[in-house]
């Protein structure tokens, strides 16, 4: 079973995560690299959408709305700006700087409304302690969207994330979802490298991965923490979907 893909560089569409692709309903996780100066025009169609911006800065225009974002440097600069969208609307990007994007989609009705989230606008809190110890953003937690999660996670050098360890498909009031997960990872420095482990219960899943800068992992079942290389902090970048939202949002990461 294919758990890992690779992001290309090189390419306007750096990377996409498909429901084919992964073997589950719903969730879509791609990334883009585009260029300044190039107008990108997009719809959400019948899914909700949260945009991240990766780096860069841009102009967008929602339903008359124009949002500015003075984008970060690089994931290691500082929490994002990103945008949520319900379905059945459309958006016009304008980058100002070379941007990169990530987008998360999952179907959904329509609850909510479009709403830009400047970093100013995000929780940022410590979790774990010693070598647990890491730095989460929430950019959708629960109560926020029908279906979405997504977390930011720096993890310093050394350090483990997903501590401790929460079962992926088995659900317990109040803690945990059901759930599909991406965890895409960029590394300080591009040589840097990660590990994560991916196990189950049920032994169904029990492998070891060598995470590198731009890397994606699907997570279907069981729990997956990841420990940064020495000398190389960790990004990760956490889009899950949930069958029924955990009340605990502490519970995810």
């Amino acid at each position: 079973m294919q758990h890992k893909i690779a992001s290309d560089f090189a390419a306007e569409r750096r990377l996409a995560v498909t429901p084919e692709l992964a073997g589950w309903t719903g969730l879509t996780f791609r990334t883009y690299g585009f260029r300044a100066g190039q107008p990108i025009d997009g719809e959400s169609v019948d899914d909700e959408v949260c945009m991240l911006f990766l780096a860069g800065s841009a102009t967008v225009r929602v339903d008359g709305e124009t949002w500015d974002v003075e984008g970060r440097a690089t994931v290691f600069s500082g929490p994002p700006h990103c945008i949520y969208l319900p379905p059945h609307r459309s958006y016009l990007l304008s980058p100002r700087t070379d941007c990169e994007l990530a987008y998360a989609r999952m179907p959904a009705q329509g609850r909510f409304a479009p709403r830009f989230m400047p970093p100013g606008a995000l929780t940022t809190e410590e979790r774990g302690a010693g070598n647990t110890r890491r730095q989460v953003t929430t950019l959708l937690g629960a109560g926020d969207t029908e279906h979405l999660l997504c977390l930011e996670v720096r993890t310093p050098t050394g350090n483990w994330s997903d501590c401790p360890v929460h079962e992926q498909d088995t659900p317990a009031p109040g803690r945990e979802a059901t759930l599909a997960e991406v965890c895409y990872y960029r590394t300080e420095g591009e040589t840097g490298w990660a590990l994560q482990r991916l196990r189950s219960d049920n032994g169904a899943v029990d492998d070891a991965i060598v995470i590198r800068n731009g890397d994606a992992v699907m997570v279907r079942q069981g729990c997956h923490p990841a420990v940064a290389a020495p000398g190389h902090a960790l990004y990760t970048l956490h889009v899950l979907a949930h069958d029924a939202p955990p009340t605990d949002p502490a519970a995810v990461k």
